[in-house]
């Protein structure tokens, strides 16, 4: 009988382009993840390993979205984006299909704002469940599901190493976009010509609020991680990158496969152990 390995993908927006290295890194070894829970960005890549696509098929569905096909006013003014673009590319990529009818366990975690209670979808659709996850406060409406209001699950829980285990994984291998601070710096959009698109968008105000959520959800993952620690956790170095950034692919990419290096020793034991091969 195959031992199970959990993947627990953590949120961080632009960032999240790490995860895609860490998945290509993974399959070099032969570790096949045999449930997967996320976050906010973790959420929308895990709820794509979950359907079964491998990380080049991921990767790119990445590189032939423009933002052009993602970006959207909202019409009812809930978010500073509106979040249908983004479901009409992942419905493309995932039709209507259930949790509850995927190749593998998943859950994507969410916040209720009416109670402020963690809600994890374990049923029903799967793109409306990663845009539930996924919509964070002010810049993606909320979106609602049955008697929830449902935001961003970093309020709460932003790297569910929990609920990983909750779905039945004996060891969890985890990636946390959400490091350490240092060096903090805001462009004034004032500085901008006037016909650049950096004077019209709140960049100073997103900035900020990045800034502050970003602390927050750090402190409350260290929390996290001492009450429920995973047996890997991988780290990408993507603290310059912006949550708000989703022109630099590459870099995030490259991020991931290199917080991977120091440790195939680590997952090579753990693709042996999977397999049963290894006590």
């Amino acid at each position: 009988m195959q031992r199970t390995i959990g993947l627990c993908l953590g949120g961080g927006g632009g960032k999240g382009s790490a995860h895609i290295g860490v998945l290509h890194e993974l399959e070099r070894v032969g570790i096949q993840p045999n449930m997967v829970a996320g976050t906010s960005i973790g959420a929308i890549i895990g709820a794509v390993v979950a359907a079964g696509y491998n990380a080049t098929t991921i990767e790119q569905a990445f590189r032939s979205t423009p933002l052009r096909r993602i970006l959207s006013l909202d019409p009812a003014s809930w978010g500073l984006i509106g979040s249908e673009k983004l479901a009409g590319v992942l419905s493309e990529l995932l039709g209507d299909q259930l949790i509850e009818d995927l190749p593998i366990p998943y859950a994507a975690v969410a916040v209720d704002l009416v109670t402020g209670h963690e809600i994890v979808l374990q049923r029903g659709s799967l793109v409306e469940a990663a845009l539930a996850s996924a919509a964070v406060p002010g810049v993606f409406p909320p979106r609602r599901i049955d008697r929830y209001i449902l935001a961003d699950g970093g309020i709460r829980n932003n790297l569910p190493i929990d609920i990983t285990r909750q779905l039945g994984a004996e060891r969890v291998i985890a990636v946390n976009l959400i490091g350490e601070f240092d060096q903090f710096e805001v462009s004034s959009a004032a500085q901008s010509s006037l016909f650049s698109w950096r004077r019209w968008v709140p960049l100073t105000q997103l900035a900020l609020a990045e800034r502050a959520i970003g602390i927050m959800v750090h402190q409350i993952t260290l929390q996290r991680l001492r009450e429920t620690p995973p047996d890997l956790l991988f780290s990408p170095d993507v603290n310059r990158m912006s949550m708000a950034d989703l022109l630099h692919l590459d870099d995030g990419i490259q991020a991931g496969i290199a917080c991977v290096a120091d440790y195939y020793e680590e997952l090579q034991q753990l693709a042996l152990w999977q397999r049963g091969e290894l006590a």
